[in-house]
């Protein structure tokens, strides 16, 4: 090795340390600051509830970007999984009296199980048959939640939902949910970069490649889809808390389409895309309310709005955002310089550029030339 290369090799591992550095302390240091607002800020109960819903949702909506956005399979049973970590967090804490941490993690562990087990009975279907399977799943649990009263205190919900010790008031409860929210997006937003992340962007593109390439196409659906049911989970758990009220009503079907719909909306390859379509699709409401002493125009026009969006950025906003601003960069790159072409003729070679003899083509039976009977030649000649 020369010394060139070994002062390129020395200092590699440097340039790898620095956008390490550059990427990810400033997310950090954006993170606080946010966590700092939403503990420091004075917000009346409407606001504080809306971004306690924002923040909640956007972590559910984040596991969609894993299994669809990341792996590309479908996940209709979302609100499903987020009722078991809201109900695991409101029976825990308010009938058990046990920890809130023990709670949520025994809901995020029981979210996880239930989407294992829901993707090693289904994900070999695909396509439409997963949609409905996890259709029907979605129906089951929440007619399990409506009818065991025994266990779920049925249509009346669950009241009383204990806080942790340290966020007992709604504005360090909202702090500490930002929190999560920012750790769980730079975690899926990593996600791609890691051999798991790799093996699931083989799935989406071309399972029979992956396989080929030895992906075990199966395994990487499971996880993908147990990894989406367990952060709906823990946004549900963390909603139970930051509500102290759930009820089966909460965890429908039409909730499920609603976490699909802000995912769509966002941007599914992205969890800054979740983050935008979730805070989108919950302040449009608000946005109308004034609207709503019109029968029906309240909803056309939010129907109207979110068709738009599907229509025009099929890609979601976020990835319009993101395709918008690499146009301008390309266009405000400068291009290499480089030299002028110039044609002339060629300088070296002599005049006959290509000579043949004993040329035999084939076409199955049919002989297209046979050298044992011509003999044929080709010249050109420079000008």
């Amino acid at each position: 090795m020369s010394a060139e290369s070994g002062k390129i090799a020395a200092i590699v591992p440097v340039l790898r340390g620095k956008p390490l550095l550059v990427r990810h302390l400033p997310y950090f240091i954006g993170a606080a600051i946010l966590v700092a607002l939403a503990a420091k800020m004075q917000f009346d109960g409407y606001i504080l509830n809306i971004l306690m819903q924002a923040t909640t949702f956007s972590i559910a909506v984040f596991g969609l970007s894993v299994v669809l956005g990341l792996c590309g399979q479908i996940n209709l049973a979302q609100a499903a999984f987020f009722g078991f970590g809201a109900y695991a967090v409101g029976l825990g804490t308010a009938d058990l009296h046990l920890s809130f941490w023990l709670c949520l993690v025994g809901g995020c562990l029981a979210a996880l199980v239930a989407g294992a087990f829901l993707g090693m009975s289904t994900l070999r279907l695909g396509g439409h048959y997963l949609a409905m399977v996890t259709i029907s799943f979605q129906q089951i649990v929440t007619l399990v939640m409506i009818n065991a009263i025994w266990l779920t205190h049925g249509p009346d919900g669950v009241s009383h939902i204990g806080r942790p010790a340290p966020f007992q008031s709604s504005q360090s409860y909202l702090a500490f949910c930002v929190a999560m929210l920012a750790i769980v997006g730079y975690v899926v937003w990593h996600l791609p970069d890691t051999w798991l992340g790799r093996a699931m962007r083989a799935v989406r593109d071309n399972e029979l490649a992956a396989g080929v390439n030895g992906i075990d196409v199966l395994r990487t659906k499971v996880y993908a889809f147990a990894i989406c049911a367990a952060l709906g989970g823990l946004a549900g758990g963390l909603f139970a808390g930051g509500f102290a009220y759930v009820s089966p009503d909460q965890f429908s079907f039409a909730e499920s389409i609603v976490f699909l719909t802000m995912s769509l909306l966002g941007g599914v390859a992205s969890p800054v895309g979740s983050v935008i379509g979730t805070g989108l699709l919950i302040l449009i409401p608000e946005w109308l309310r004034f609207l709503k002493s019109v029968p029906g125009l309240y909803l056309a026009i939010y129907g109207l709005f979110v068709i738009l969006i599907v229509r025009f950025m099929p890609d979601g906003i976020w990835g319009f955002v993101a395709a918008a601003f690499e146009r301008w960069r390309a266009k405000t790159r400068a291009p290499p310089a480089v030299k002028a072409l110039q044609l002339k003729p060629a300088t070296v070679g002599g005049d006959v550029v290509l000579e043949v003899a004993g040329l035999s083509k084939y076409f199955g039976g049919l002989k297209a030339v046979d050298a044992s009977t011509s003999r044929s030649s080709a010249a050109a000649c420079m000008p």
